[in-house]
């Protein structure tokens, strides 16, 4: 049985996040799996949904950045209508990757491996969220660069809880299980392929952000 101290906390704890998610509702790059043992095969960028209202995808695309050179290698218009709190998954294979939404090509290689690199949602033109990894691009960092991914197969960088943004690619980013289109994981899940969550307490928490 928790403290009443103990509870008093955890709530406070989660109605400050709320609010800040409540202060920047909209999409957000949630997930990225940029690397995989081998060739890289079963990458995705996952965006989901913070607000209230439904998002019809046409507007928005999904670009990446090569941090060496600042220069744009590739880029996807968004598909489809994003519903609040759900997810839309951008994979490079639907065969090797779960709940995959948007298959786009190349089916190996798709996202680039750092050093730092970056991972940028536009809407019309304007930013709407950029997460740089593996060190800091000019432009399209929030603050501090992201942690690095593995080439554990069942791990990836991704916001915890789903959605919250500070404004801080470091803060906001964990190196966690993989967990495409499904709530992501907190700390000490073992990892699987493919990954689910379903523990009763998370389910109860991340409801109150929806």
């Amino acid at each position: 049985m928790l403290s009443k101290k103990l509870l008093l906390t955890l709530l406070l704890t989660v109605l400050s996040l709320a609010v800040a998610q409540s202060a920047a509702a909209g999409l957000v790059i949630n997930e990225i799996d940029y690397d995989q043992p081998g060739s890289d095969s079963a990458e995705f960028v996952e965006i989901y949904n913070t607000g209230p209202d439904d998002e019809d995808l046409f507007e928005y695309r999904l670009e990446f950045w090569n941090g060496s050179t600042t220069t744009l290698y590739n880029a996807f218009s968004l598909l489809g209508t994003l519903a609040p709190g759900e997810f839309h998954v951008v994979c490079a294979s639907a065969t090797t990757v779960a709940n995959c939404d948007q298959d786009v090509t190349p089916d190996t290689d798709l996202i680039q491996n750092g050093a730092p690199d970056a991972v940028v949602l536009t809407r019309l033109t304007v930013i709407i969220d950029a997460v740089s990894y593996e060190g800091d691009v000019p432009g399209y960092t929030e603050t501090s660069g992201a942690p690095t991914d593995t080439a554990n197969p069942f791990e990836s960088i991704n916001r915890y809880p789903d959605g919250v943004d500070t404004d801080d690619n470091s803060v906001d980013f964990f190196l966690r299980c993989a967990t495409p289109g499904e709530p992501n994981a907190p700390a000490g899940v073992a990892c699987e392929d493919p990954v689910t969550v379903d523990d009763e307490s998370w389910g109860t928490i991340k409801a109150l952000f929806r």
